[in-house]
């Protein structure tokens, strides 16, 4: 049995029974999203703003959001134009949260100037936080939301027990591999002895 401890697509793991993932690819992290805008915006309408490349991305967005309230999200191809984007943004009577699925660090610079002096509130994802187009105004309403494994804890006894024996074991600091790894042979491992070779 393979277990992948870094992104991966999950066609790999339709097509090998004996690999598994550790890290969420990117569907079920833009449902995470949406439902995020959702529920900490309760009464917002949340739109998605998508590039040239990030077609995949808003449908996956869409996906989750009719699993959690049964209609369409409203979401903008910002590579086309703004004018439709910005259009809504004004006219919207509720709040209003804008799910960022753009790759693209032009597309989406294109995006947050065409809508800057509108209100709204901005849900972004990993390698959005650093993006050199916004504003400190623009920074203070926004969320960036990404998965990200949870490292160790050094003011919990349970963990400084274990970075202490990883550092008498391996003569260095346990990084984040460290600590998935760990967490991987535990989680298998226990599975094997439970259920040995029947275990799925």
């Amino acid at each position: 049995h393979v277990v992948v401890p870094i992104k991966m697509s999950s066609k790999i793991l339709l097509e090998g029974k004996n690999v598994s993932k550790v890290y969420t690819s990117a569907i079920p992290q833009w449902h995470y999203m949406v439902r995020y805008a959702m529920t900490s915006n309760a009464g917002s309408t949340v739109i998605a703003v998508y590039g040239s490349k990030d077609k995949p991305a808003a449908d996956a967005a869409n996906l989750g959001h009719i699993s959690l309230s049964g209609d369409s999200l409203k979401s903008f191809n910002v590579s086309e134009g703004t004018v439709s984007l910005v259009n809504f943004v004004k006219s919207c009577k509720q709040p209003v949260v804008i799910l960022n699925t753009c790759s693209d660090k032009k597309e989406w610079s294109t995006a947050v100037t065409a809508l800057a002096g509108l209100d709204y509130k901005l849900v972004g994802g990993e390698g959005f936080e650093d993006g050199d187009k916004l504003s400190k105004q623009t920074r203070t309403k926004t969320a960036f939301v990404f998965s990200k494994p949870v490292l160790l804890n050094y003011n919990q006894k349970s963990d400084l027990k274990w970075i202490a024996e990883f550092r008498s074991n391996f003569k260095a600091e346990p990084n984040e591999y460290a600590v998935i790894g760990h967490d991987v042979l535990l989680y298998y491992g226990k599975a094997l002895l439970a259920f040995g070779s029947e275990f799925q």
